[in-house]
Order: structure tokens, then sequence, then C-alpha cells
């Protein structure tokens, strides 16, 4: 297990508050946040690193600063050089995920407003041996659809320009894109709110925060069944 710190002097966060911030949607009140955000990052961290084996934790104190830990597997893999001599290259594994290896890479469209998700949703993805590309919006998204072709779209609902919902829609009403698999990922996950996305055509409803392995299995699942559409929830 290789282990990395990340430190900072902030104003720290009381001991009793710790466990709070990996809580979803949790916004502790006596941090300066410096966005409207939904609360998901330290879940959204947790989950990522959980899915990779390892494991994540804070020390903090109230005037010094907070300092994160996070452990991943780490395995040394040998290989001989042009010269004959050892050359140790370092790669993050997980056996859970070998399945995932043998799938031929298929374009994946990430969609979100928030880049550092985008980035995590990204890592994991393509760890999984698929390829991807990135929108910030639903314009954006419309745009790259037409130029890359993807297979499958990952899709927030609440952005700035076009909603989610109304990118499905267009893709569905779309005779060149209404193949196109879509997974509607939102925080947003009151049952109306998941009625709406299954009607606007998303093939799967998925709320944040959710379980990595789960969204893969998802992933994989529909690539499987590329030219049929699939409305379960």
């Amino acid at each position: 297990m290789g282990t990395i710190t990340v430190r900072n002097s902030g104003e720290g966060i009381k001991r009793e508050d710790i466990p709070k911030v990996f809580d979803k949607f949790s916004q502790l009140k006596n941090i300066n946040h410096h966005s409207d955000g939904t609360g998901l990052g330290m879940t959204i961290s947790k989950s990522i690193i959980e899915h990779h084996g390892g494991e994540i934790w804070i020390d903090s104190e109230i005037g010094i600063g907070t300092t994160v830990y996070f452990t991943l597997p780490v395995a040394k893999l040998i290989s001989k050089s042009t010269d004959g001599s050892d050359k140790k290259n370092i790669s993050l594994i997980k056996s859970d995920d070998q399945q995932f290896g043998k799938h031929i890479p298929n374009k994946i469209l990430i969609v979100d407003d928030e880049a550092p998700f985008r980035t995590a949703l990204k890592g994991c993805i393509e760890h999984a041996g698929y390829t991807t590309i990135e929108a910030s919006g639903g314009k954006e998204a419309l745009q790259m659809i037409k130029e890359h072709h993807p297979e499958l779209i990952i899709l927030d609902v609440m952005m700035p320009d076009i909603s989610g919902l109304e990118v499905c829609r267009r893709i569905r009403n779309d005779r060149e894109t209404s193949g196109l698999k879509v997974i509607i990922l939102s925080a947003k996950g009151q049952d109306k709110e998941k009625e709406e996305g299954i009607i606007a055509g998303a093939d799967r409803y998925i709320t944040k925060p959710f379980n990595y392995q789960n969204l893969l299995n998802t992933i994989e699942e529909l690539m499987s069944n590329i030219g049929r559409r699939d409305t379960r929830e």
C-alpha cells in the first residue's frame, strides 16, 4: 500500500465534525466554501479510493489546518529493458477490475459542469478499459456527440445552459443519435425526478453519490446491448 498525504493550513475542522466530511450533501458551517457545490466532493473521493482497494481518513485541528491521508494498492511490475537490465514500473491495480480489461475500449462522453467530478469519473472509467471524452455543459455535449459519435453518454441533470433532461430528449428525437445509450448521473434523486429522466429517454438513472462498481457494471451491460433501447431504472 502506498500512502498519499494532502495538507493545508486553513481553519481546520472540529474533531466531532470530521465524520460529517464524508456525508453526502454535507457542507460544514464553520468552513468558508469557495463555490455552491453539492457537498459530494469527499463522498465521491471516498468512493473512488475504496473502489481501488484503498482507504481515506482525515486529521484536523482548529486554527492549524487539515491533513487528508489516503492509501492505494501499488504493485511493482518488472520488465527487461533493451540493455538487459531490470526496469521497475509502478502501476495501480485491483483484481476486481481485471474482467473489464478484456473489453475493447468504447467511447464514453462524460457531461458535467464540475471539472473535478469529470476528472474523477474519467479516471475510474478509463481504468476499466474505456475511452472517454468530456463536456462541461449541454450545448457542448450535443456538439461533441455529432463530432465524436460516442456510444454511451453519462449525463448530469443540473447544468448552466441546457439541462441534462433536454439533452436527453434531443438525443432521442434525432434519428442519428436515437440509439445512443444514456446514463443520467445526478444528485436529484426523488422518485419523480428519476421518472422524469426515464421519460426523457435515459436508459438508466443513477443518483449521486454512487457505487463505482455498480456504475461500471451498468456501463458494461449497456455497452453489450448497443442498438437496443433499455429503460429499466
